[in-house]
């Protein structure tokens, strides 16, 4: 079974490169990577740089849009495998190990972020292969070079997307619970995780206060932190710091939108109207150049908001988190685009004609691989959803596996579970629902899940190994009488 389903994903990703129509280059952001591989890599305030370091790595092999989709289609089935092979050593029935497999290689949202110019492909990779090694280190005699190496792999996850960094905790945290173990060695584990993550964030941050002054994965920290809690934000319970007067609103808070708008929306954004948008600097400049005052103010507004509307705004993470498994509950503004929005959107025509000059600049092969209309692919995309039910199955399959009667199984599915959780609390805590940052999490909840139905399963069988033991037990003591009566 397993060649069935590998071979069918390397089939579609294979006919995606060779003859689909092209790819996708409709998301706004898709422009702005390709930019800063073009141009300065630390130009967009918005967004950390390891997905252009990546793109013009590629571009340095090959200066081809397919390069790029093939690159991520490869690492796709690479991180399927890896969370394949993870699971696989653990179950009683291996094969169960092809869910993660078959949710990763059939999975939508999965396929059509792969063929576009976006984070999620290498983010995703990462993140598997992180924990992956993580959970080698329990079966391994020198377990923490496997933490080290998963710690580094989450650091490098975090360059791609900044919300990667909350599971670098979630992973040290589990390498210290180790059953057994003396507190030395459970400091040390945990200590391999950390100093793992921290050096190729550490030369990150060099590199970034180099070009641009700053420290810090972005230089917008504030506006984003504002743009989480502007929707909710009541200055009727606080007082606004000096210089954010200007920023409250009195339309009420269910009819306000969401983050992206207070971000990008001169109509919708009071920051935006009050302070204008943050400096990009598209070629090298110096640092006065990168500056953005505001920035402060913007996190000091936030920050008061938080303070006295705490129970606010945990309500707003518990119905983000809601809307993992029943998408659109809630004001708008603790949801994104969901599954078939952002399918629509990754070949938005209106923005692939914008970017057609910026990307033709850097891919010889962009006029051809302009996604002119949907293809095959992109009508299966929208029909392969795991958002919604399926995704709240595959969650509760995965807390399933803590029952799970063996002790490295139970550890693996701690693992997947604890950073899966983690990564969805973090997404809606500081930004919102979006089937974009759902997609990379569908791995590693899908491999929690084939170990907790695994759980299931062994129980099953233990309860009718029990029921047929107690019949046989029966059928004996009423052998046994009837014996005697006849003696």
């Amino acid at each position: 079974m397993m060649a069935g389903v590998l071979g069918a994903g390397l089939a579609v990703r294979a006919w995606s490169v060779a003859r689909s129509g092209g790819a996708l280059l409709g998301y706004p952001d898709a422009v702005t990577y390709v930019m800063a591989a073009r141009r300065s890599l630390f130009w967009n305030p918005y967004r950390p740089a390891g997905y252009p370091i990546l793109l013009r790595g590629l571009h340095g092999v090959s200066p081809r849009l397919r390069a790029v989709v093939a690159a991520q289609h490869a690492m796709a089935v690479a991180g399927a495998l890896a969370l394949h092979a993870t699971t696989r050593r653990c179950l009683r029935r291996r094969e169960l190990a092809l869910l993660p497999l078959a949710t990763i290689l059939g999975a939508g949202s999965q396929l059509e972020l792969e063929r576009s110019v976006m984070s999620e492909a290498p983010y995703a990779v990462l993140l598997a292969g992180a924990l992956c090694g993580a959970a080698r280190s329990t079966t391994s005699a020198r377990p923490r070079r496997w933490l080290a190496g998963a710690g580094a792999t989450l650091g490098v996850s975090t360059t791609m997307r900044s919300l990667g960094g909350a599971a670098v905790p979630v992973v040290a945290g589990w390498a210290a619970l180790q059953p057994g173990a003396s507190l030395r060695a459970r400091l040390g584990a945990s200590g391999a995780v950390i100093g793992g993550a921290t050096v190729p964030l550490a030369l990150y941050l060099v590199a970034q206060r180099w070009t641009t002054g700053t420290w810090g994965l972005t230089r917008t920290v504030g506006f984003t932190l504002y743009a989480r809690l502007a929707p909710l934000a009541d200055c009727r319970r606080f007082t606004p710091p000096e210089g954010t007067e200007r920023l409250c609103e009195s339309r009420p808070a269910a009819a306000r939108p969401g983050a992206t708008a207070y971000m990008f929306s001169l109509e919708e954004s009071p920051a935006l109207r009050e302070f204008g948008v943050p400096p990009y600097p598209l070629q090298a400049a110096d640092h006065d150049a990168y500056r953005w005052p505001a920035d402060r103010r913007l996190r000091a507004f936030a920050l008061a908001a938080l303070r006295h509307q705490l129970l606010d705004y945990l309500r707003t993470v518990g119905l983000g988190l809601v809307n993992f498994a029943a998408p659109h509950t809630g004001p708008p503004s603790v949801m994104g685009w969901d599954h078939r929005q952002l399918i629509g959107e990754l070949s938005n025509p209106d923005f692939e004609r914008a970017a057609d000059p910026e990307v033709a600049a850097y891919y010889r092969d962009a006029g051809s691989w302009r996604n002119r209309r949907p293809d095959a692919l992109h009508r299966y995309a929208r029909l392969a959803r795991l958002e919604g039910p399926p995704s709240a199955a595959l969650a509760a399959l995965a807390l399933a596996g803590a029952t799970h009667p063996d002790q490295a199984a139970r550890r693996t599915a701690a693992l997947l579970g604890e950073t899966g959780g983690a990564l969805a609390v973090a997404t809606a805590a500081l930004l919102f629902y979006d089937a974009r940052y759902a997609t990379p999490l569908y791995g590693p909840v899908a491999a929690g899940a084939a170990l907790g139905l695994d759980a299931l399963l062994a129980r099953l069988d233990q309860a009718r190994n029990g029921r047929r033991g107690a019949i046989s037990a029966r059928r004996g003591a009423r052998r046994s009488r009837s014996e005697a009566r006849r003696g």
